[in-house]
């Protein structure tokens, strides 16, 4: 059963404007209540215009201008195995996206391991090449089914970093 959960953006105000809070004040703006178990928002270097958003169950959706766009930038739930902590937990784009449109998704596969794998943009800026995939790390993860770790991001150094979590199960028995 899909829980859906409401996607908060947390803003400063700057101006002075009757229907704004006072300046210097932070607020919470709901964009939407329409996304289904929500673990990542991240955009393209320098893109303002788009958030994306990763949720668990394998797809990635844009807001364009605080508007869901109906078609998933990927899907990806036929691939991956959702539940707990696993599931697509992570998106990173590459730092010259702009130039290569490269990105990276990290996700839990059908057999339990951690996948690292590399799509490119297709012709529609907000579509995902799903034919695209190649995996770059591929992890495995026997016998439990949490501490899967799930960020994926790049350093300033302009590396790929993989928080991969240590595969232990509750109470770290092994």
């Amino acid at each position: 059963m899909k829980r859906m959960v409401p996607l908060l953006v947390l803003s400063l105000s700057c101006g002075s404007g009757s229907t704004q809070p006072p300046a210097g004040t932070v607020a919470l703006h709901l964009i939407s209540g329409a996304l289904s178990s929500p673990l990542y928002v991240t955009s393209p270097p320098g893109d303002t215009a788009r958030l994306f958003v990763v949720e668990q169950g394998g797809a990635v959706r844009v807001f364009r201008h605080d508007t869901l766009l109906a078609t998933p930038f990927l899907d990806l739930s036929g691939h991956i195995t959702m539940g707990g902590e696993r599931g697509l937990l992570s998106l990173a784009f590459h730092p010259q996206y702009a130039a290569n449109g490269r990105f990276y998704v990290y996700f839990t596969d059908p057999n339990g391991d951690l996948r690292v794998v590399r799509y490119l943009v297709s012709p529609d800026a907000n579509v995902a090449d799903s034919t695209s995939g190649d995996t770059v790390l591929a992890v495995a993860h026997p016998g439990h089914d949490n501490h899967n770790g799930g960020l994926l991001l790049f350093g300033p150094d302009g590396k790929l970093y993989a928080g991969l979590g240590d595969g232990g199960g509750s109470g770290d028995p092994d």
